[in-house]
């Protein structure tokens, strides 16, 4: 196995103009010199998502192109393999018929779902058939065998093609899936599907915890509110009259019909063809989408728009609530997160103009307009061998830094996984950059009702802000220390999850994270 090395021949050459340690610079401190590259001698490896754990690794998500094996990995903060998870770093394994993994969610308790695809032959028509796969592992990178039967859920929605798109964890440990599929009765339709933590079927969502809905539409993103209702981003038509589409349902899988038409909102943005790609859920219920414009015209544009809470256009951000970046090739977006103080980062691929394809990221101010202080004037492009996927997943992590995840193609061999780590200012842009960093410890970690904060010395006053895994501020409040330098703050209003705990004044700031067990 090559464990995050690089050969001869597969030197990256980075596109980037400015010095090392800016914004949007490759951090020199993760991998080899900002990329780590990992292949797992199997197949042509595909990488579907990424997740972070409290702790700050990275997990790693996808599955071995033509071999179809679900693929696992872990990686330690440095961007090295972490070996003690799966088998040697690794989990892998092929199950009774080939799978494609398409998603994966971290559960509250560190169980990571994965979900995808597992085609069926059927014997009396001679045919193939697509069915849904869900598998969990613990911790430890081992199939978790309390799930399902020995660790797998197989659904059947009655198509030939049935693809899951999405996956998500409520905060009472249910499980959301979200895709699209067709039969030869009815068509083409979506779908949502929710399971008990346990793997079976929840009956208080839709029909018995299937909600199908025979309306041609591309499942391309899923979110969830801080209420519970469900949005779904994505679009039904790649031609000339493709609009953004962002579509809410209520906890129980019914359209919310306060949202929009009907629980529909159909923006216009270009004309032709617009589409969805990322939904972020601001703190204040807003909701920010990204995506793209002029897809068939031969040079796609960056596309964003933000609705406020009813699905009305928030006219504070953009051009009366939406904006098109043009740039000057071909460019796609595949993934956004936001910072805690309200910057979007948003990643993809850009047919760059030296004819290579480029690992695209770009940051944008919270109201709008690409934010200038990052790579140059807010984009950077990045190229990896043969990287034509360019980088589909993306995640922050506490400590500040930006990673992307896709695969990159050493010359005459197949596809392996690829991460790349940029280093971001700090967590608040406007703030003093002098700041010292303040190191905290939390306990008891995992906690129930309430977690200490140790600062190692009294302070009178902090501002304290706590957010999800998706970056939702659960928290804001102002704290202060006891004479040990102890601050002890409450988790009655939030709820089981893993949390990141930012702690500033004037003159000092810290995160420390921590899990919530209740």
């Amino acid at each position: 196995m090559k464990s995050c090395v690089f050969q001869i021949g597969i030197i990256l050459i980075f596109s980037i103009h400015f010095v090392c340690g800016q914004p949007g610079s490759l951090d020199p401190t993760f991998g080899n010199n900002g990329i780590a590259i990992t292949d797992f001698n199997i197949s042509a490896d595909k990488l579907s998502a990424l997740e972070i754990q409290p702790d700050q690794k990275i997990l790693a998500v996808g599955w071995a192109y033509g071999l179809g094996r679900f693929l696992t990995c872990r990686f330690n903060i440095d961007g090295t393999l972490d070996t003690n998870f799966g088998d040697n770093g690794l989990f892998t394994v092929l199950p009774p018929e080939i799978v494609a993994c398409e998603a994966a969610a971290l559960q509250s308790d560190g169980k990571i779902i994965l979900t995808g695809t597992k085609p069926i032959f059927i014997i009396e028509t001679k045919s193939d058939e697509e069915d849904l796969i869900l598998m969990r592992l613990n911790q430890d990178g081992k199939i978790d065998s309390t799930f399902g039967v020995d660790g797998i859920v197989i659904t059947d929605l009655g198509g030939y093609f049935e693809r899951i798109e999405e996956v998500l964890i409520q905060s009472d440990g249910k499980i959301l899936v979200a895709g699209e599929g067709s039969d030869n009765i009815q068509g083409g339709f979506f779908y949502m599907i929710r399971y008990e933590a346990n793997g079976q079927l929840d009956p208080t969502f839709g029909n018995q915890g299937i909600r199908k809905i025979y309306e041609v539409f591309e499942v391309q993103t899923m979110v969830l509110q801080l209420d519970d209702k469900l949005l779904i981003g994505g679009f039904t038509d790649l031609g000339p009259s493709g609009d953004f589409e962002v579509l809410r349902f209520e906890s129980d899988g019914s359209w919310d019909s306060s949202f929009g038409d009907g629980g529909k909102v159909k923006t216009d943005l270009s004309g032709q063809s617009d589409y969805v790609d990322g939904i972020i859920v601001e703190p204040d219920g807003r909701i920010f989408v990204s995506g793209g414009a002029n897809y068939t015209s031969g040079s796609t544009d960056l596309a964003f728009a933000r609705y406020n809470y009813n699905g009305s256009m928030d006219v504070s951000y953009g051009n009366n609530g939406f904006e098109v970046i043009p740039l000057p090739t071909t460019s796609r977006l595949f993934d956004v997160a936001r910072q805690s103080d309200g910057k979007y980062v948003l990643c993809g691929a850009s047919n760059h103009l030296d004819g290579e394809v480029h690992v695209l990221l770009i940051r944008i101010n919270h109201n709008g307009g690409l934010d200038e202080t990052f790579g140059e004037q807010g984009i950077v492009y990045t190229l990896t061998p043969e990287s034509y996927y360019g980088a589909g997943e993306l995640v922050i992590q506490d400590n500040n830094y930006i990673v992307l995840g896709g695969v990159s193609t050493e010359p005459g061999s197949d596809s392996d996984f690829t991460l790349s780590r940029y280093i971001v200012d700090d967590v608040v842009a406007t703030k003093d950059q002098n700041m010292k960093s303040l190191l905290m410890a939390a306990s008891p970690n995992p906690c129930k009702e309430f977690f200490t904060v140790e600062l190692g010395m009294p302070f009178e006053e902090f501002h304290c802000n706590i957010y999800d895994l998706t970056g939702r501020l659960m928290l804001d409040r102002t704290v202060s220390s006891d004479s040990g330098g102890r601050v002890k703050i409450s988790t009655e209003s939030i709820y089981s999850s893993y949390f990141s705990v930012l702690l500033e004044n004037k003159v000092m700031r810290g995160v420390v994270s921590v899990i919530v067990q209740k």
